[in-house]
């Protein structure tokens, strides 16, 4: 086993360091003695000695074989990876090296809209041709969410030439979507999931953080040590975690991107991070969490300001733990009761009871032949109580029927394929005895031995109303109440048309709605629509955004404020909100520091004035279009244009509000009034754009084709 303790780069730095030796070689400060007093002044004459090149002892980042490789091998065991690689020019590096390593001139790759500003240098450098998916949206916080699995299946049908998928994961605001399924979707092609997880290095250290990339299915990750953990700024780590990852290619790659001189206190800083995080990191994770909940506890009390969160935990956790809003449920009237027992349609969760002989969707006839059991759906372990399907050699279906699914290939499956059985109390005696000797009705083979097509259909199930169902069928399966769920089925939602308005106004004041393994709720500051939203499964709790716009300021506005005036700095402002990261190297005493000041900014009465705060950027309501490549709208030749003028033209400038460093407006993307509003609301707000060759943004670039 490697020895976690060692810090094999630190150590030969420090060594060297204190060698005595006539240095003639760079850097030109000869270890400190040439230093400009200004900068011994701020930062000490220690660290000087330590800034050395690439001595034979201190090894080679492009070929290493000594304590680079050592170092390297010990942040890949620690973080779970098959290789890793250290990035001293940031995670820039890693995303436009991951997307060389795997595409090339007009190759695709798919990625969410919300990508970094160095998604597009990496297009820019490859020739690779983006296809585009919007990503989820939180219009209550204006907050972008992550792609969903089905949105990468949809895309990747579309287009399966596809060879690699991006993903952002997590996002600036410490959104997490569902990267196990997207890896799953994304395998079925043997192409590999990059991931941009710059924010995300400390979610191997600790289990109420989301789960790591590498550990979800992700090829290759990329992790901004120096964002989350204790490594300088610009120190980033890329990580492998498959074999459909070219190394060589990828080492290729690096080398013409990352610097021939690379700094070795950056890359001793690497070393350290890990060894801390190998050795103290859930201790040291557990005290940042611990410092988080403090400060969204103490937040949430304030009033005038929101904290952005996943859950809310309800009040008779024990009672609705696996049980979804049922029929009988106080919140629904009569009607919506009567509509429910008609259509059959029932509300499910991941892992639902289904109707039992409490359940008003059965009969008096049907809850009386069940008989001392109470139930019609197994409630023991989940491995043997599955979602209840029918099979495709199913009695209950019509030979016409049977031969519709053998050609299309869809079946009624489930993970374990444990369905119903012979002792069901839905299966009518004269159903029981054509059964035969065999006993089932239902398929339980293992998937492996079920018919052709089995990675398509290992999650899918006919609804009710599918047409491959004959009427009879139809009727039969209405009548007693069999409902086709499949694993990730949310059945009726908040917009079902089953709920009438004063039933969702009334689910919305009571917090009441459909509940999951964890009976985790939303409430006023976690929007009903987003809680099942699979782009949006989980929070990294160490990122805190707070909704500031109640109290008459922008994001931007507030921001300034704090950090001019009251000695409080955020990450990421923006129309709405402020965005803090709490990490291993925060203190108490800036948690409190945090909290008087959102107590002071609120105290200034900014609640009366006229703002535009409520403004928002939202991907899904932009139409975006790329008629070119980035590539070459880049490299064509270019026109000035005034901004007013400039839409429908192709835009050949990179336009990125930073932080966060998304861009509005790509190169080979045609310029919409919705872009020029973006961008216009950003800078009328306070914020930075980044990219326009004109700091007044008067006119824009565009390409000429």
């Amino acid at each position: 086993m490697p020895n976690q303790s060692k810090t094999p780069i630190v150590e030969t730095l420090k060594n060297l360091s204190q060698k005595f030796h006539a240095p003639f070689y760079a850097p030109g400060h000869k270890q400190g003695k040439g230093i400009p007093q200004p900068l011994t002044e701020l930062l000490g004459k220690k660290v000087f000695p330590a800034d050395l090149p690439e001595l034979p002892e201190l090894d080679n980042l492009f070929t290493p074989d000594s304590v680079i490789q050592e170092a390297q091998e010990l942040a890949a065991e620690t973080f779970g990876a098959l290789h890793t690689k250290f990035l001293v020019n940031g995670s820039t590096t890693g995303i436009i090296a991951g997307i060389l390593a795997t595409c090339g001139n007009r190759e695709k790759i798919i990625l969410p809209r919300n990508i970094h500003q160095s998604v597009i240098s990496g297009l820019i450098l490859s020739g690779a041709i983006p296809i585009f998916i919007h990503p989820e949206y939180n219009s209550h916080w204006d907050i972008p969410l992550s792609i969903t699995p089905q949105s990468i299946a949809q895309t990747l049908a579309k287009h399966p030439d596809a060879k690699a998928v991006m993903i952002v994961y997590p996002t600036y605001h410490g959104v997490c979507g569902d990267i196990r399924a997207i890896a799953q979707q994304v395998h079925k092609y043997n192409i590999p999931l990059l991931v941009d997880e710059a924010h995300g290095a400390h979610f191997a250290f600790h289990p109420e953080l989301p789960i790591p990339a590498l550990v979800s299915g992700a090829d290759l990750t990329v992790q901004s040590t120096h964002k989350t953990l204790g490594a300088m700024t610009q120190a980033s780590m890329l990580h492998i975690g498959s074999d459909r990852i070219d190394l060589y290619r990828l080492e290729q790659a690096l080398q013409i991107l990352q610097s021939s001189s690379p700094s070795y206190l950056l890359l001793a800083s690497l070393d350290a991070a890990r060894q801390q995080m190998a050795l103290l990191g859930e201790e040291l994770m557990n005290q940042t969490l611990e410092l988080a909940k403090n400060a969204r506890n103490r937040i949430s009390q304030l009033s005038n300001y929101s904290v952005f969160e996943l859950e809310v935990r309800s009040k008779k956790k024990e009672e609705r733990s696996l049980t979804c809003l049922s029929g009988d449920s106080d919140l629904l009237e009569n009607e919506v009761k009567e509509k429910i027992e008609e259509s059959a349609e029932i509300f499910s969760s991941p892992n639902p009871q289904l109707p039992t002989s409490n359940s008003p969707l059965l009969e008096n006839e049907v809850k009386e032949g069940m008989g001392e059991s109470g139930k019609i759906f197994s409630k023991f372990e989940l491995e043997e109580r599955s979602f209840t399907c029918l099979s495709g050699d199913s009695d209950l279906l019509e030979n016409e029927v049977k031969e519709k699914i053998e050609e299309s290939g869809e079946i009624f499956s489930t993970p374990k394929t444990q369905l119903p059985t012979y002792n069901s109390p839905l299966l009518e005696n004269g159903v029981k005895e054509e059964m035969g000797e065999l006993g089932e009705i239902f398929s339980k083979f293992p998937l492996e031995e079920r018919s052709k097509k089995k990675e398509e259909r290992s999650f899918t199930c006919l609804s009710g109303d599918s047409d491959l169902l004959e009427n009879e069928v139809k009727e039969k399966i209405e009548e007693s109440a069999e409902i086709f769920s499949s694993p990730n089925l949310q059945l009726s939602t908040y917009n079902s048309p089953l709920l009438e308005n004063e039933i969702k106004q009334k689910i919305e004041e009571s917090a009441e709605i459909f509940s999951t393994p964890n009976s985790q709720f939303p409430t006023p500051n976690c929007p009903i629509e987003n809680y099942f939203n699979p782009g949006f499964i989980a929070l990294d709790k160490t990122r805190l955004t707070i909704k500031v716009s109640n109290i008459g300021l922008s994001g931007y506005e507030a921001d300034e404020i704090l950090h001019q005036e009251l000695g409080v700095t955020c990450e990421l402002p923006s129309f709405q909100n402020l965005t803090f990261i709490i990490s291993l190297g925060n203190t108490k005493a800036d948690i409190d520091q945090l909290v008087t000041g959102l107590v002071s900014l609120s105290d200034r009465g900014f609640a009366n004035l006229p703002t535009n705060h409520r403004r928002k950027f939202d991907f899904q309501a932009t139409d975006f279009s790329i008629p070119v490549s980035p590539r070459d709208a880049f490299f064509a030749q270019k026109n000035c244009l005034p901004i007013e003028k400039s839409v429908g033209y192709i835009s050949a400038e990179l336009l990125c509000p930073y932080p966060p460093g998304i861009p509005v407006l790509i190169p080979g993307e045609i310029i919409t009034e919705k872009h020029l509003q973006i961008l216009e609301q950003v800078r009328a707000l306070g914020g930075i754009i980044t990219g326009c060759s004109d700091p007044n943004f008067k006119t824009i670039k565009v390409s000429r084709f």
